[in-house]
């Protein structure tokens, strides 16, 4: 016992005072100075009011911006359409008859048309047969670089010319010959085993369309087979279609009747104003529909898939009347989701979307839903509110792989949407670290002959979107597309008028922000310096530096996850376009640990810091030194009691 009182009493004296003294050095500054990281401590945030926004009272400076009406809608162009579908040589003979409105603010003595299906062959597909006015044949060519432009003179017989704000009617007569092929213009017959039998027609751009004449002249741009270069006015069809009598139609518009004939049935359709008339057919289709507040929904699908047809249309319920409230209301009275094999996931036209078939039981089935929100937001943008898909292909499908999250988010929950969108950030952090980063504000173009189409427009253009809302807060991002729908409902916009809109509704400048991720490209690198904490009272001060590494600094909001002995507070801070920061924020408890950007909100990278700070250094080497003396002490209290013992 006299052994054992003595190893307590030198244990006393000389390790006890060391571990006094490593705890008042460890508990000096306590704050973990770690880089912020998305792995522990995510954000605990609940769908739509918790995401919340800026804090407005710590940004010094705003730019205010009056909100200005756009002009009255142009006048509207309307097709008459009559189409007869031949289906045992897979051709459409048609007339159009066009009464095109002129606002293009000149005098035009020519009018031109996409002859889409071109581009489809060498050899045109559409054979123009006549083009009259009052009867008489104008003269027209048929050019462009992939011979999808046809040009018709207007100079005698015809008028001469169609001024500013008048309007002139054309017969154009023509055929169509539809090409064997799974695609969105094309007729398909599916016998793939993994498929039962499928025959259907998919007839997207299909007919002669005008192009858009703005201040920039006639818009001609080719096809893109990649991607998408369609850009057109709104206007309103009558559509009669003669196909054969076991065939069920899906088209734009809403069906005013069907006729019989011959072993045929004649469908006729009138629309509202709408970018394109667009329909598909086949002898195997089976419907389901709905009314969902006063929209008429109908899902077209194969025997074989009658649950994947009602998930369908059950999305197509959930994402009109959700996409109503936060974007605007749904402008048409009918909508239609069709299944048919288009070689690609989705396609997107006025009132109807097609899904291809692998995503009814297929490979793909587990993105039928998302698929289907996807194709649906278009409806909004380029559809109700137009825009260049050639010239600035991000806009629309930015907005709609956008609408992903959404769907997820508020038909499921917000962590769902956190989880899928995390897909997208992996994705576009892969890719930049391989290929560099890049402007989302290209032309398909640039696409064409550049890589990144989709890294930068499907992935990185969502990421943009959503990153605009953390910027100027979840009510106001919504509230802000609203206005944009209610000020350019029908019209076109460009991203330099996406912006103005924007920053009409939210009512300052967003140059900040779309100069650098809409309008430019480079990798932000920011970090994290100089933390400490103080108490104040009963309350605590923490004190920070964000430091940012790249060669022109930008400003932004940044959101803040700061750990403290009570839980984790949420708040974000405004970083100014300077190299370095500094914050000052007070809580009434403890703050241990501080996290820039926990949800990976920002497109952001985030250097990690190589050297340890030196109080934080002083901290571990005072613990290490504190445990190899208590390991020595305790190994030699142990031999001593040993040797002793066997005494």
């Amino acid at each position: 016992m006299l052994g054992r009182e003595c190893m307590i009493s030198r244990f006393s004296r000389v390790v006890l005072p060391l571990l006094f003294l490593a705890l008042a050095i460890t508990t000096t500054h306590p704050l973990t100075l770690t880089s912020p990281n998305f792995e522990g401590g995510t954000a605990t945030l609940t769908s739509r009011e918790a995401i919340g926004g800026p804090d407005e009272s710590r940004r010094e400076e705003r730019t205010p911006i009056e909100r200005v009406p756009l002009s009255a809608p142009s006048p509207i162009t309307n097709y008459t359409i009559d189409a007869i579908l031949l289906d045992g040589t897979h051709t459409v003979t048609a007339t159009t008859s066009i009464n095109y409105v002129n606002h293009a603010g000149v005098s035009l003595d020519e009018l031109v048309f996409h002859l889409y299906p071109n581009a489809f062959d060498s050899t045109p597909l559409v054979t123009i047969v006549d083009v009259l006015y009052l009867g008489a044949s104008l003269s027209y060519t048929v050019g462009g670089s992939d011979m999808t432009i046809l040009t018709v003179d207007l100079s005698t017989p015809g008028p001469g010319s169609v001024a500013d704000g008048n309007n002139v009617t054309l017969d154009l007569l023509y055929q169509v010959e539809v090409p064997e092929g799974a695609s969105r213009f094309g007729w398909y017959n599916e016998t793939d085993s993994e498929n039962p039998d499928f025959y259907t027609y998919q007839m997207g751009n299909w007919h002669p369309i005008v192009a858009v004449y703005d201040d920039r002249g006639w818009h001609m741009a080719p096809y893109a087979m990649g991607g998408e270069s369609f850009y057109q006015d709104p206007a309103t069809y009558d559509v009669n279609l003669t196909v054969p009598e076991d065939f069920v139609v899906a088209a734009t518009g809403e069906l005013q009747g069907i006729t019989s004939g011959s072993g045929t049935r004649t469908w006729h359709w009138t629309t509202g104003p709408v970018r394109d008339f667009t329909w598909c057919a086949s002898p195997d289709f089976l419907t389901t529909s709905s009314l969902v507040e006063g929209v008429n929904i109908t899902s077209y699908y194969l025997s074989d898939h009658s649950a994947e047809g009602e998930l369908a249309l059950e999305v197509a319920e959930a994402c009109i009347p959700m996409y109503s409230d936060l974007f605007g209301p749904y402008h048409w009275e009918t909508f239609q989701v069709v299944e048919t094999q288009i070689g690609a996931l989705g396609m997107e036209y006025p009132q109807l979307i097609m899904l291809d078939i692998v995503l009814y039981g297929g490979s793909y089935s587990d993105y039928l839903e998302v698929v289907t929100a996807h194709e649906i937001g278009h409806e909004w943008i380029p559809y109700m509110v137009g825009t260049d898909s050639h010239a600035e292909p991000w806009i629309d499908e930015g907005f709609a792989s956008f609408t992903e999250y959404v769907f997820l988010e508020y038909e499921y929950d917000y962590e769902e949407r956190q989880d899928y969108r995390s897909y997208d950030i992996d994705y576009y952090w892969s890719y930049v670290s391989n290929y560099g980063d890049d402007c989302i504000n290209h032309s398909m173009d640039y696409w064409d002959t550049n890589d990144g189409y989709y890294a930068y427009v499907y992935v990185k253009g969502p990421l943009v979107y959503d990153m605009l809302r953390i910027q100027v807060g979840n009510q106001t991002f919504y509230e802000a597309c609203q206005y944009i729908y209610d000020h350019a409902l029908h019209r076109n916009i460009r991203a330099s008028d996406f912006q103005t809109l924007f920053e009409a509704a939210v009512g300052y400048s967003l140059a900040w922000f779309f100069d650098q991720w809409v309008f430019s490209s480079g990798v932000v690198t920011l970090s994290l310096d100089s933390v400490n904490a103080a108490q104040v009272g009963t309350n605590w001060t923490l004190t920070f530096n964000i430091l940012q590494d790249q060669p022109q600094p930008i400003a932004l909001w940044v959101p803040i996850q700061v750990v403290t002995e009570a839980g984790s507070e949420f708040t974000s801070v405004w970083m100014d376009a300077m190299a370095v920061n500094t914050y000052s924020l007070s809580f009434s408890s403890f703050p241990r640990r501080v996290i820039l950007d926990p949800e990976s909100y920002l497109l952001c990278q985030y250097r990690i810091q190589d050297t340890i700070p030196f109080v934080l250094l002083i901290q571990y080497v005072a613990i290490a030194v504190i445990i190899i003396i208590l390991i020595v002490v305790i190994a030699y209290a142990i031999i001593r009691y040993r040797r002793r013992h066997r005494s």
